[in-house]
């Protein structure tokens, strides 16, 4: 990622928006390695996709709400 997030508590941040949707993302740190990752998708308000959300956690847990994957954060979240 060529972008300068801005910075946290623990971590980053970075942000998007488009005509079409928001989204954010948060990098966290422990000892210098990406410890936990979060990010957000949010459509624009006229759009009838719901929010994503993906999390990732260095000791292997995880959920992801995009399309084909299979362990959702948000069990009504788009359907795959």
């Amino acid at each position: 990622m060529n972008a300068p997030g801005r910075p946290i508590e623990r971590g980053l941040h970075f942000v998007t928006a488009t005509q079409t949707y928001d989204g954010d993302l948060n990098v966290e740190f422990a000892e210098g390695k990406a410890a936990v990752i979060t990010a957000i998708v949010m459509p624009s308000p006229d759009s009838s996709s719901r929010h994503l959300e993906f999390i990732w956690n260095a000791d292997g847990s995880f959920c992801s709400d995009v399309p084909g994957e299979h362990k959702r954060c948000n069990e009504e979240t788009n359907t795959p």
